[in-house]
């Protein structure tokens, strides 16, 4: 499940943190061992699932599959082919910097959306408030006297109902 899955911010920890260690010679299961302290309870338990897997004889791909649904299966394929050609530290500094960017993209994206939401909060609350001083405003004249500035034909705190989609039937 996607809850259960880690977060492109803490794939982008993960694997940079891969990257150098690999990179610089460290043996695998002492990256691991590092990664035990590292992050939220659940991050350090599959490091150490990880570590009890690989020492099992088990590749480092397969063990991220032992593991369940924790490591996107993009970077499960990537580490599985990292290791058949023998680059896996240069997998993971690429993968460091896809998980980046991705996560840059989304708050971008979360960014642009705020602008809009507030836009339309802010419009169905004038219309909200149109409607309801029509009600408070229209209560003296003839009802075909009775101003309908929006032309929904609603007034009043039962006109504001029906325009937020209540039954006041």
């Amino acid at each position: 499940a996607w809850w259960n899955q880690m977060s492109p911010a803490v794939a982008a920890g993960f694997c940079h943190r891969m990257a150098i260690g690999l990179r610089s010679g460290v043996d695998l299961l002492r990256i691991l061992d590092s990664e035990r302290r590292v992050g939220n309870a659940k991050h350090r338990q599959v490091a150490a699932r990880l570590q009890t897997e690989i020492r099992q004889g088990e590749t480092l791909a397969e063990a991220c599959q032992r593991v369940g649904s924790y490591f996107p299966r993009l970077l499960v394929q990537m580490i599985y082919a990292g290791e058949l050609a023998g680059g896996l530290d240069r997998i993971f500094d690429h993968m460091s910097r896809y998980y980046q960017q991705l996560r840059q993209s989304r708050r971008d994206f979360q960014r642009q959306l705020i602008a809009p939401m507030i836009q339309l909060v802010l419009a169905i609350l004038i219309v909200c408030g149109v409607i309801y001083l029509q009600g408070i405003l229209g209560r003296s004249a003839a009802p075909h006297e009775q101003f309908d500035a929006l032309g929904f034909g609603l007034r009043g705190a039962s006109g504001v109902a029906t325009f937020l989609g209540y039954d006041v039937s």
